[in-house]
């Protein structure tokens, strides 16, 4: 080989390897020598990508393609780096300019579904992924961001087979084992759930989104010492987060030894709801619907007024939003219905006769739900 093409070659054989510092230093030694070196650039940009830099992997692999616009790897990395600086439509373009150089390029149906997802076009996403995994059936992104997709379409039995499949040829992959744990708890089988759970913990115990997901299942079966134990874990791992106290204060058994067992758990669940008001805590809206600390359903178990305890977790949640002006929706009288994850199953068994059976014409009717049972909504809802 030429001199040039062995220092590249060693170069890409130090980024395969993982040795990312020593690749680097490589690839810019050659452009130091040879600073239209268009390959050096590309893999430049695609290492700062790797290291959480998509600004500097963007501009780097801008510079790539304006040497050689016929590569499609290029166009696709650069669609990758686009979406991480959140510019979709960007990365989108990029990525059909990559799939029509190379319409068998699995990398790039892959990459353009993840932008279909992110955007919420979610069909589109699936059939991406799904024609990158027929080019490549053990494509381990494909298969994994599918199932993500799958979960969100409330498809979580065929979720769970993709994240099997990839599982077994990425087993250290914590974030696919994770996530086979969601899609089992959504097919209401716990105790696989948890088991999941404790594997991805067991690989990765800094890995916080397990041990909340660990959480929640845990709850589900009313273990809630060993739940409490786990946001223990999240609190360490994610010191000063303040939804993580109040869903630890929130936890609530389905069944107390006493009455004072009761107040002893109420007491101090309202104590945490003041400090937490008082503190004037920058809430995050996403972080909210997803924490599970709302007020437990067993409240309703307890014997006692729960109205002032609801008030103060509607008061801490309130978001500084304009109230909406009535009078900018003339016409037809509007409904809305709000429905909880996972309450969609009895939300359509008490409400789906009534709503499908409301005048047409008559209402305005909206329905709020989790991205994760929306679809099952629409697939039950006519209106």
């Amino acid at each position: 080989m030429e001199p040039l093409t062995e220092t590249f070659a060693s170069a890409v054989q130090l980024h395969q390897e993982g040795k990312l510092m020593q690749a680097e230093a490589v690839y810019r030694r050659i452009l130091e020598q040879h600073p239209d070196h268009a390959g050096a650039l590309h893999l430049l940009g695609v290492l700062a990508h790797q290291q959480g830099h998509d600004d500097r992997a963007a501009e780097l692999i801008a510079r790539a393609i304006a040497l050689n616009p016929h590569q499609a790897t290029y166009h696709s990395n650069y669609g990758v780096a686009l979406r991480g600086l959140g510019r979709l439509d960007e990365a989108s373009a990029a990525l059909m300019e990559a799939l029509r150089i190379g319409p068998d390029f699995a990398d790039a149906h892959s990459n353009i579904g993840l932008v279909f997802h992110q955007q919420g076009h979610l069909a589109l996403a699936r059939a991406c992924l799904e024609a990158a995994l027929r080019l490549q059936p053990d494509h381990i992104d494909a298969l994994f961001n599918l199932g993500n997709v799958l979960l969100e379409l409330a498809r979580p039995e065929e979720a769970v087979s993709f994240y099997q499949r990839a599982g077994q040829s990425a087993p250290d992959r914590v974030d696919v084992i994770n996530n086979l744990g969601n899609a089992l708890l959504a097919c209401q089988r716990a105790d696989e759930a948890i088991d999941t759970y404790h594997r991805a913990v067991a690989l990765d115990p800094r890995y916080a989104d397990a041990w909340l997901n660990l959480t929640t299942a845990l709850e589900r079966q009313d273990r809630h010492q060993e739940a409490a134990d786990c946001l223990a874990e999240v609190a360490r791992l994610r010191p000063g987060e303040p939804l993580i106290a109040l869903r630890r204060a929130a936890l609530c058994p389905a069944v107390f030894p006493s009455t004072e067992a009761i107040a002893r758990y109420r007491m101090p669940l309202e104590a945490t709801l003041d400090a937490s008001r008082g503190a004037d805590l920058p809430w995050d809206r996403d972080d909210i619907t997803t924490a599970g600390c709302n007020p437990s359903f067993n409240l309703a178990h307890h014997g006692e007024d729960d109205l002032r305890l609801r008030t103060k977790f509607a008061a801490l949640f309130r978001q500084p939003a304009p109230r909406p002006d009535a009078r900018a929706h003339p016409g037809r009288p509007r409904i809305g219905f709000v429905v909880t994850h996972p309450h969609e199953g009895s939300f359509l068994r008490c409400n789906a006769g009534l709503m499908n059976h409301l005048t047409p014409g008559r209402f305005s009717i909206l329905v709020c739900g989790s991205r994760h049972g929306i679809e099952a909504l629409k697939r039950a809802l006519r209106h």
